[in-house]
């Protein structure tokens, strides 16, 4: 079992010795936390951390949930959902509600920048919807498109942030499914936001 962690992606000295003390402690949540917008980072470099622990699953989604800046994980997302267990992330995850079937949404900007040299530039098939559209709608900012699609409940790998009136929640409140779509999956534009509408 691996016992120590490695803090290359932890900025600041102070919280990398913070991370080490929760390592310890066995104190995943905070450990991450110390990683400040390189959680994701940080877990892929302590996976095998988590992976001794039985704490794979609910560490990436804690992590990616938390990362405020997620263009540069698109594909790398995709293969540590493949590698994880799925009976773990749906434990780690909240409950999805009732029903087999799921229409998801998925906000893309049609702003053509970059931030840190990543263009942003979206993934319509990317793994992060929404079962709330005005959550998506936010990821299309001023201009863009709000994608739908259907899934399957045996299709999501994990389900984060329930609405408040579903009860208590470990990551933000936006209603997101996580799902990886074959290249031939139905996908639709629901809806046109702000100068790209006709």
């Amino acid at each position: 079992m691996r016992k120590r962690i490695t803090t290359k992606a932890i900025e600041y000295p102070e919280a990398a010795k913070l991370a080490r003390d929760c390592a310890k402690k066995g104190d995943w949540r905070r450990m991450l936390g110390c990683a400040g917008n390189n959680q994701l980072a940080f877990f892929y470099d302590n996976r095998k951390w988590f992976e001794d622990r039985g704490l794979y699953e609910a560490g990436l989604l804690y992590a990616w949930n938390h990362q405020k800046v997620t263009l540069h994980w698109r594909q790398h997302i995709k293969i540590l959902l493949v590698l994880g267990n799925r009976e773990m992330f749906e434990e780690a995850s909240d409950p999805l509600p009732e029903g087999d079937e799921f229409t998801v949404y998925r906000g893309i900007t049609d702003y053509k920048g970059e931030i840190h040299g990543v263009p942003i530039a979206g993934e319509v098939r990317g793994v992060s919807w929404s079962l709330n559209p005005e959550t998506a709608r936010r990821f299309a900012w001023e201009t863009g498109k709000i994608y739908a699609t259907k899934v399957k409940r045996e299709d999501i790998y994990a389900y984060l942030g329930r609405p408040e009136s579903e009860g208590e929640t470990l990551y933000r409140r936006e209603e997101e499914v996580m799902v990886i779509l074959k290249p031939d999956h139905d996908v639709w534009v629901h809806e046109e936001v702000g100068e790209t509408q006709q």
